[in-house]
């Protein structure tokens, strides 16, 4: 079975977000690494939790379980990017959704009034959340290409430590879909998928095969200072895994 999913959020970075910093691409890693904090889970504020409401630049979250540390409080406070911080922006997560998330202790890192050092922060630097649909684990689960599927309760045997490894995880890949922009565009398009995408072809109006590139990713860009193409509208073909294809207009300036 595949699930279709919301990738404007899910993969907005690859188009939004101007952070530099750099961190593993996939939630497992991070949270079993020791690039951020400490060895293991240890150092790290892993939760599973129902964002409750928005609050300024910050979320509300109500903790439905906790895998790495107890916590005193039933709801804390996590607080995103400002514009200038390597944190997540809260915009994308919906009230009433559940996500994991692996979260940073503010402490003495606060950058705005409405932040306490009890408060959490969600980091840019890596994939530090996924999140629960129709009791399924959807996000950059232990592969930094695809965004991937799996049941919760598998997920949950996996972060309580009852033997089940991460790389063990039976995963799926859910329904095609692409984030695409510019569009219109001048020289440079660039596609993002939930998984690789095997093939662009590119045709004009009268249905005649501009381009034909192969790929081995799920990303692509098309650089047009490199080939001719005029000004015009086109139809690209975006073929991906297990003989999925998704067909987009866009419009050559």
């Amino acid at each position: 079975m595949k699930y279709v999913i919301t990738l404007v959020f899910l993969l907005s970075s690859f188009l939004a977000n101007s952070c530099s910093c750099w961190g593993p691409q996939n939630f497992c890693d991070v949270i079993t690494g020791e690039n951020f904090s400490g060895s293991g889970f240890s150092d790290k504020y892993i939760i599973k939790g129902l964002k409750i409401r928005t609050v300024e630049h910050g979320m509300e979250i109500q903790i439905l379980e906790s895998y790495s540390k107890q916590f005193e409080q039933e709801k804390i406070m996590v607080w995103g990017d400002l514009g200038w911080l390597c944190r997540e922006y809260v915009s994308g997560f919906k009230d009433g959704e559940v996500y994991y998330f692996n979260l940073i202790k503010i402490g003495e890192n606060s950058f705005h009034q409405l932040e306490q050092s009890e408060d959490y922060e969600l980091s840019f630097c890596g994939q530090h959340f996924l999140v629960i649909q129709n009791n399924k684990v959807l996000g950059n689960i232990n592969d930094s290409e695809l965004i991937q599927a799996c049941d919760v309760d598998k997920f949950d045997s996996f972060l309580r430590g009852e033997g089940i490894d991460c790389d063990d995880i039976i995963l799926e890949n859910p329904s095609l879909e692409i984030l695409l922009g510019p569009n219109p565009f001048s020289n440079i398009f660039r596609i993002q998928a939930n998984q690789k995408i095997s093939e662009v072809l590119i045709y004009d109006v009268s249905g005649q095969l501009v381009i034909q590139q192969t790929n081995d990713s799920s990303r692509f860009t098309l650089d047009h200072t490199n080939r001719e193409l005029a000004s015009g509208v086109y139809i690209l073909r975006i073929n991906g895994i297990e003989d999925e294809h998704q067909f987009v207009r866009i419009v050559k300036l």
